[in-house]
């Protein structure tokens, strides 16, 4: 494997700085915004940024953009544009592990809002974890290169599954597992010479722990014939075959109000801004598409506004090194 796009380190204050310009950019129309996760080893993790969103607006995907929004100087506190949840759809929180958040500006509408940790959902964040990884890995295999900012990222995010196989059977492999991929990224940076040797253990340990993860799945999932096991997963999401004890007509209940959630984000007209993987839901994950030459229009006009706005107004903070409140 062949890393490219190199992590780099990253100054606690440029998260602090990209989450208030980016709340007082957005202000107008945003019902609230929140950072969602941790940023625990700077430059290796990424901003992830969670907007409630009450209103249609044709250039919706550029308002709340933050490529657009924000100066090219903090572009490399995001890997992605922010989540977007519509008002509308305030429920669908249920089905993340977004639990711990962090108010930046707005009205706290998600208070009282937290992930469900019943086993039925436990299971289908496993399931919908599980294909996503083992997508991910295949894809990183059949290329030449493959980004190591992208593959930390992953790496990190395989302990969430694991925690909730643990959940549902009172085991401790996540533990072990984020034990041995955090020694990694903590030590990144501290010695140049050592980051790709590093990078060779932490995609080792990860690919190693995703497969160890699919066979735990496959052993349980129920089989049809030669089904690969993103549609033996797809079934028992969509509520069509059982897996053990689970409630079938709540995870279908389940799959329609995701799938209610991405009707939603479309109406608002948001070209991204999923909060489920799209592997899982195919078509009612469909994007809203913006004509090409609409799109570019908007987003040079929000550009220019941006840099505009960055050469005349003073540098917006909010209370130092917050972005590790929640760490």
């Amino acid at each position: 494997m062949i890393f490219c796009d190199w992590p780099r380190p990253i100054q606690a204050e440029d998260y602090d700085e990209a989450m208030a310009l980016y709340a007082e950019r957005i202000a107008t129309r945003a019902m609230a915004v929140y950072r969602v996760g941790s940023v625990d080893f700077p430059g290796l993790s990424d901003l992830d940024l969670l907007v409630v969103v009450r209103d249609r607006h044709r250039d919706n995907g550029q308002f709340y953009s933050v490529f657009d929004r924000l100066p090219k100087r903090l572009h490399h506190v995001f890997r992605h544009q922010p989540t977007v949840l519509p008002e509308s759809a305030l429920d669908a929180i249920s089905h993340t592990s977004h639990k711990r958040r962090f108010l930046i500006a707005g009205d706290d509408v998600l208070k009282g809002w937290q992930p469900l940790e019943t086993s039925e959902e436990n299971w289908c964040k496993v399931l919908e974890s599980v294909c996503n990884q083992v997508a991910y890995i295949r894809r990183c295999q059949g290329e030449t290169r493959t980004s190591a900012l992208r593959a930390v990222a992953m790496s990190s995010s395989l302990r969430f599954p694991l925690r909730w196989l643990d959940a549902e059977r009172a085991t401790d492999e996540s533990r072990r597992y984020e034990s041995a991929i955090d020694e990694r990224r903590n030590a990144f940076f501290t010695d140049p010479a050592q980051d790709r040797a590093l990078m060779r253990e932490i995609w080792e340990l990860h690919c190693e722990k995703a497969r160890w993860l699919e066979v735990q799945v496959r052993n349980v999932l129920p089989s049809h014939g030669d089904d690969s096991l993103l549609e033996c997963s797809k079934r028992v999401l969509r509520g069509e075959a059982t897996l053990g004890q689970l409630d079938a007509r709540s995870i279908k209940e389940r799959w329609e109000r995701i799938g209610n959630y991405f009707g939603k984000l479309r109406e608002l007209q948001f070209p991204y801004g999923d909060l489920f993987l799209g592997i899982i839901y195919g078509e009612r994950a469909r994007r809203f598409r913006q004509g090409r030459v609409e799109r570019r229009l908007r987003s040079f006009f929000y550009r220019t506004r941006t840099f505009v706005e960055s050469a005349t107004h003073p540098t917006v903070m909010i209370e130092p090194q917050a972005v590790t409140r929640l760490s």
